[in-house]
């Protein structure tokens, strides 16, 4: 990749045995600094909503011109997963508006960080709540979820959130003394259930089992 304006630009350039990638992330909105230790997976953590221009060429010299959204975060610190029971982040993208958020928990611990972005700038959030439909596969991986945030300006945001298809999730294991903690990543169709817009995003849970 290459930095072409701090905060701001990016460069990103990717090729494998399949598929090469040229695209270009530019910040649609204020970066956000989540603040310090504002959870136990970090020190310092910012995110910022963007959009992407670019190219995909094929094996096959198949083009495919790429314009959309995305997310850029970046975090400082020592991360442990096991001590978390769970927690969930994600980002969701919509034309003119942007969220991201972390919530942890530690057996009945409970600390949330995260924002809304528009032109006017970032809005902190004050609660979140989260209701998740697990699948029926061997992992039971989250399947879809419904999100209501709701920030400091005490303005809520319903989303829902609904894999893009049956195989569009990661999941990370990482094993310890007293059993095994998962972490699945999906990429997701996301949905303002106050407007019906539909828009794009990332689902992320984690839990501990033990």
């Amino acid at each position: 990749y290459r930095l072409i304006e701090p905060f701001k630009k990016w460069q990103i350039n990717y090729t494998s045995r399949k598929i090469t990638f040229k695209i270009t992330f530019e910040t649609r909105f204020p970066t956000y600094n989540f603040g310090v230790d504002s959870s136990a997976s970090w020190h310092q953590h910012f995110e910022a909503s963007g959009k992407i221009l670019g190219t995909i060429i094929f094996k096959s010299g198949e083009k495919i011109k790429i314009t959309g959204y995305g997310q850029r975060d970046k975090s400082w610190g020592y991360r442990d997963w096991h001590q978390f029971d769970k927690w969930y982040a994600g980002h969701s993208q919509f034309k003119e508006w942007s969220c991201a958020f972390r919530k942890d928990q530690i057996k009945q611990k409970f600390d949330l960080s995260g924002h809304i972005s528009n032109n006017s700038g970032n809005i902190p959030l004050k609660t979140i709540s989260i209701d998740t439909v697990l699948d029926k596969d061997q992992f039971k991986s989250p399947l879809s979820c419904v999100y209501i945030l709701t920030d400091i300006n005490d303005t809520q945001h319903m989303i829902e959130a609904q894999r893009i298809k049956n195989d569009s999730f990661i999941r990370f294991v990482r094993e310890f003394d007293r059993g095994f903690t998962e972490l699945f990543e999906q990429m997701v169709v996301m949905k303002d259930l106050n407007t019906g817009e539909i828009g794009s995003g990332m689902m992320e849970h984690l839990r501990t089992i033990k």
